[in-house]
């Protein structure tokens, strides 16, 4: 292959020197950095600034700067998007890429803004890939119409004020990082879009939102649409900067295990992250745990409109000062192992709604835990419990199937925390009405609960009975909603007070029901 040859003479002696001083020339030839330009022109086009529709600027400095066949070399990093000092100034362009290529590194947006895009017939392999890179830089990398890039670490918004896009699209478009490291808003602001089939392979770690200060965001888009990180530790959606993940239309995450909002030690705090997934054919697949609000962070997961989320454990609000909350509103999460909310001193809540489906092998809700089941199903295949300090909410909205909650749980249940009854929608039961609320089949130990009720005016009276690993409440008179909810009032002994809790404390206290 032929290498660079350039000829300086004059002014350029000086420009080159400059270069020199910014450690962008390497002496005595380009063997480990190429300043690229690009313009509209392809890859394989003349250097700096002779491109098609790139100005040459005033002075010119590249009047005695030719090369030829000034295509980066296997050991050349092509830098595009550059900040010169004066008299050059910033050199910006896109460079287009059709043909198989391999370079040590590529660089876009070194200060100034820069362009990549790999098309049909293009494939590029480089061993790093910086998208974003010196301030005040930005850099746009677009693969498209089955292109395909294959790196070692991808960067995307390096340092603190640079900005890295990414989008994938189309059948056969892929971006490989292999067993690097993928980093979408490093110390910057970074941007991945992978939509209309695309996909995006790492199998290490992707980072969304790593440092201090850092904004990452990543949109995985449209049936076929793929972000697959199978490496040992998985995605990290907010790691200590704001990290944001968007499945949408049908695309597909799929990785060892998902840490929304996983702080780091003493920069824990500033960790922030949100995943939603939405859309019917939307899943988050994840062979190990998801974990939202862990070790100081802050993390919201959303499962919404037919989207799905499936993993072997979950944890919601883990670790002391870490708050974490899951909405499920008309989507679907299975847990098949276990999943247990607000561990170690952390503050959990789990809100199903709209007939959202909640599935775990087994099931905890520590002490600052909540679950809020609103006219929805959760199904346990295994134990259940509530701790001291723990919340269990049950909404009733009606008496028809799925109108008011339900709590099924194959295994035993053990309840020390506060049970709530929350009669919702201005619905209030009338005399002879019954809720199949909480099915044990394994038997269930109510001994330690504390029973409140919402949304009924006081002296309200009801019967309980637990038969056949049912707990069965029923309306001995007519209930009277209330426009506001009420305070929350115990039930316990007297005439007026909800029979529920009197009867079953009498039946329960000192022992474990178990299936009759």
């Amino acid at each position: 292959m032929k290498r660079f040859t350039p000829r300086v003479t004059g002014l350029s002696r000086l420009i080159a020197l400059a270069f020199m001083a910014i450690g962008l020339w390497q002496t005595p030839a380009f063997g480990g950095a190429v300043v690229w330009d690009g313009g509209t022109g392809d890859w394989f086009g003349p250097w700096l600034g002779n491109l098609p529709g790139n100005p040459i600027p005033t002075p010119a400095p590249i009047t005695n700067w030719l090369c030829e066949f000034c295509n980066p070399g296997a050991g050349d990093t092509a830098n595009i998007g550059t900040l010169f000092g004066s008299p050059i100034g910033p050199v910006t362009g896109t460079a287009i890429l059709n043909s198989p290529t391999t370079v040590a590194g590529v660089a876009l947006g070194n200060g100034a803004n820069g362009g990549l895009q790999v098309s049909s017939g293009g494939n590029l392999t480089t061993g790093k890939l910086t998208i974003g890179t010196i301030p005040p830089g930005s850099g746009t990398l677009t693969i498209t119409s089955g292109g395909v890039v294959n790196t070692g670490p991808a960067t995307l918004g390096l340092q603190a004020g640079t900005a890295g896009t990414v989008t994938v699209m189309g059948s056969g478009s892929e971006l490989n990082t292999g067993a690097n490291t993928l980093s979408v808003g490093f110390s910057g602001q970074g941007t991945l879009t992978i939509q209309n089939g695309g996909v995006v392979n790492n199998n290490s770690v992707a980072f969304i939102g790593a440092n201090p200060g850092s904004v990452g965001t990543v949109t995985v888009t449209g049936a076929g649409s793929q972000l697959i990180s199978n490496g040992l530790h998985g995605l990290y959606v907010g790691v200590d900067g704001q990290g944001t993940l968007t499945i949408q239309n049908g695309g597909m995450v799929e990785d060892s295990q998902t840490l929304i909002a996983s702080g780091n030690g003493a920069n824990g705090a500033a960790a922030i992250g949100a995943v939603t997934v939405t859309g019917a054919g939307s899943e988050l697949n994840s062979a190990g745990g998801v974990f939202v609000g862990y070790d100081g962070g802050q993390g919201t997961l959303t499962i919404q409109n037919g989207g799905a989320v499936s993993d072997g454990y979950g944890i919601v609000g883990g670790i002391s000062g870490s708050p974490g909350s899951v909405l499920l509103d008309a989507g679907t999460w299975i847990n098949t192992e276990w999943l247990d909310i607000a561990p170690g001193g952390g503050i959990g809540t789990v809100t199903v709604q709209d007939g959202g489906q909640l599935t775990a092998g087994e099931m905890s809700i520590e002490s600052g835990g909540t679950l809020n089941v609103d006219p929805s199903t959760v199904d346990v295949n295994g134990d259940f419990t509530l701790s001291s300090g723990g919340l269990l909410l049950l909404a009733i909205a009606g008496t028809g199937p799925g109108s008011y909650s339900q709590l099924d749980i194959t295994g035993t249940g053990t309840f020390d925390g506060i049970i709530e009854f929350e009669f919702i929608d201005g619905f209030a039961p009338q005399a002879g009405d019954t809720f199949d609320l909480i099915n044990a089949t394994g038997g269930a130990n109510l001994s330690g609960a504390t029973f409140h009720i919402e949304g009924l005016a006081p002296g309200f009276e009801y019967s309980e009975a637990f038969a056949s690993g049912e707990l069965t409440l029923t309306a001995l008179n007519d209930g009277i909603a209330t426009p506001e909810p009420s305070s929350a009032w115990l039930f316990g002994g007297g005439l007026n007070a909800l029979l529920l809790v009197v009867a079953v404390k009498k039946a329960l206290a000192g022992r474990r029901l178990r299936e009759s």
